[in-house]
């Protein structure tokens, strides 16, 4: 029972104590509301900072530039709205007991310091100015970049529009933004929100959420918040990220737009698309109801050539110890095409000026189609020569894999909001679903062994190497490399969110000090799931099998800028039915030629069903 709590109970007694000591004054005293907006495009301000002048009574307005003043006793204001970028506005207002309710529709304001040429410029200013001005306002650390700003860079993901915000680093993958450190902290120590209710994850063994799957498009603005209050879940000790959607009522009238692009990747030689759209309107008699649909698909067609080597201490022929041999040399050629593709819709309907539901959604789809190459050159399978720069008898080993991964993220949500004199209460529901799966992966591994080399260290970053016996094993030749097997795995994974939450607010006046009471309550309920197999198939056919019958015939030499020669690779779709035509067969000793074992570890080991409630106040 809650009364056997001591917390909760002094929490309940501190509450009721606020009410009895306040309710007089909330009867007794007047309102004073409004509408702020631009006074040439009709556009809300969001953000304004509204004072009655010799008080500390104020407010601030909202997405939709509504401001309310509670609790001000009967007598004559001077109000001062103010607005970065734009002129002070400023008021006379009384509030009496015949007039305790002053509504002041429309105030618009005029920009100011902004020459007529500079209509070029004048969106992103303006969009910069909305967005500073709710970073003053808020009642915590927070950073907002706003529509407009958006709208000015070609970002077609959300991680790529954050990453212009100060104290946010984006990690990336393929040279893509993907997930979000906020004030240096690790990524899994900060959460994602969608109209501040947490979205679904697709990744297999983390909470946090890719950034890269949802397209920029959808967003109103994005608020990076970096201190919490009590209203906003305690699961993110870095911060949160909150992604805000359209809607119609944060315009005053019908907005379409359309946004074509394209690129091009030097390295593979191909064209990269990106398409936009936007729409939202008002309709209804009185423009009570509001419609937004947005739409966006791009496409990325890239390579990317890559490096690495392993250094480490080795002993030559004579037993002497190399201090700092070059152990392993990897080149990898990585080819990735990527489709993001995703829609929007909420619809909102207003009963009155003080009440309003809401319903809307977003699905987003993200296809990532990878082929990777790997040419391993391993010399320390060999004999190095004094001084490490020989190597005799060592293995070169190619590797090929082509993967698919679909990551799909949904977000649902149903609210309203009511306010009741001047006490604001707030109600929604969201579901969010994400999930991943990757298509059967199949993995080939080719090797040869008795290989010579020479190295030249004489640019350490990317030192030379030079076959000696080609003529005997030449590692351009694909019918050199003999089969060794082959790794397939499969893996899917989803997560669900379901949350409830209601908050009621109301003003209050503590001394001379203008205040409120905040009370809400919240339950989430997850589920996150993995199922993982992986088998690994080693070759035991009747006769070796060698990779040229399975191979590209081509190499690159401008690999790394003409730094590497890079080939041969197997053809990825040869080598499948090679694997297909073959799992399931026997040789002549009655043996598999595939022969199968499952990797426990990454099977079993990874495979698992996860569950979690929460219940929350404050």
């Amino acid at each position: 029972m809650i009364t056997k709590s001591p917390v909760l109970r002094r929490m309940l007694c501190f509450v009721l104590f606020l009410l009895m000591t306040t309710t007089g004054a909330l009867f007794a005293q007047g309102m004073i509301a409004g509408k702020v907006m631009d006074a040439t495009t009709g556009d809300y301000l969001a953000g304004a900072n509204v004072m009655l002048q010799g008080t500390t009574m104020g407010a601030a307005t909202d997405r939709e530039g509504i401001f309310i003043i509670a609790n001000v006793p009967n007598g004559d204001y001077q109000l001062m709205i103010t607005y970065i970028g734009y002129e002070d506005f400023t008021a006379q207002v009384s509030v009496s007991e015949a007039a305790s309710r002053v509504v002041m529709d429309e105030i618009k304001l005029n920009l100011s310091a902004m020459s007529t040429e500079a209509i070029v410029v004048e969106g992103q200013l303006e969009g910069q100015m909305r967005a500073l001005n709710q970073q003053r306002v808020a009642p915590n650390i927070k950073n907002v970049v706003s529509r407009e700003q958006m709208e000015q860079f070609p970002d077609y993901t959300a991680a790529d529009a954050l990453r212009r915000l100060p104290g946010v680093y984006i990690s990336r993958d393929q040279g893509e933004g993907r997930y979000v450190h906020i004030r240096g902290t690790e990524r899994r120590l900060s959460n994602v929100k969608v109209n501040g209710e947490e979205l679904a994850t697709s990744r297999q063994e983390e909470r946090y959420t890719q950034l890269d799957i949802i397209g920029s498009n959808q967003m109103a603005s994005m608020e990076v918040i970096k201190a919490l209050t009590p209203d906003l879940d305690g699961d993110a000790i870095g911060g949160t990220v909150n992604l805000i959607t359209r809607s119609a009522f944060d315009y005053s009238g019908m907005r379409l737009r359309a946004t074509l692009g394209a690129g091009y990747a030097n390295l593979r030689g191909t064209p990269l698309y990106q398409g936009k759209f936007s729409y939202s309107n008002r309709f209804g008699v009185n423009q009570n109801m509001g419609l937004t649909i947005t739409a966006n698909y791009d496409r990325t067609d890239k390579g990317q050539h890559n490096s690495e080597k392993e250094w480490g201490d080795r002993d030559d022929i004579n037993g002497d110890e190399i201090p700092w041999a070059l152990r392993e040399a990897d080149l990898r050629d990585y080819y990735n095409v990527r489709d993001r593709y995703g829609f929007g819709a909420t619809f909102e309907y207003r009963f009155n000026p003080m009440h309003r539901v809401y319903i809307g959604g977003m699905y987003n789809n993200f296809t990532d189609d990878q082929e990777r190459g790997r040419s391993r050159f391993r010399f320390d399978r060999g004999d190095y020569a004094p001084g490490g720069t020989a190597v005799t008898d060592a293995r070169n080993v190619l590797i090929s894999t082509q993967r698919t991964e679909i990551a799909i993220q949904e977000q649902y949500s149903l609210g309203g909001s009511h306010r009741f004199d001047q006490n604001l209460l707030d109600w929604r529901f969201a579901y969010s679903k994400a999930s991943e799966e990757a298509d059967p992966q199949l993995e080939s591994e080719w090797e040869v062994r008795g290989t010579d080399w020479t190295i030249d260290f004489s640019d350490p970053q990317f030192p030379q190497w030079t076959q000696t016996n080609a003529d005997e094993v030449d590692v351009m030749d694909p019918e050199v490399y003999e089969l060794q097997g082959f790794d397939w795995r499969h893996r899917t994974a989803s997560d669900k969110n379901m949350v409830g939450a209601v908050d009621f607010k109301m003003p209050l006046n503590l001394g001379n000090i203008a205040s409120e009471l905040k009370i809400g309550g919240k339950l989430r309920s997850k589920e996150k799931d993995r199922n993982d197999t992986r088998i690994g198939y080693g070759w035991n056919g009747d006769d070796d099998v060698t990779m040229g019958p399975y191979s590209f015939t081509q190499t690159s030499r401008d690999f790394l800028n003409n730094k590497y020669i890079y080939g041969p690779q197997p053809d990825n779709k040869k080598v499948e039915k090679l694997f297909n035509d073959n799992l399931g067969l026997l040789n002549s000793d009655g043996e598999p030629v595939l022969e199968g074992e499952e990797d426990y570890w990454d099977s079993q080991g990874q495979t698992y069903n996860a569950k979690e409630d929460i219940y929350a106040g404050y």
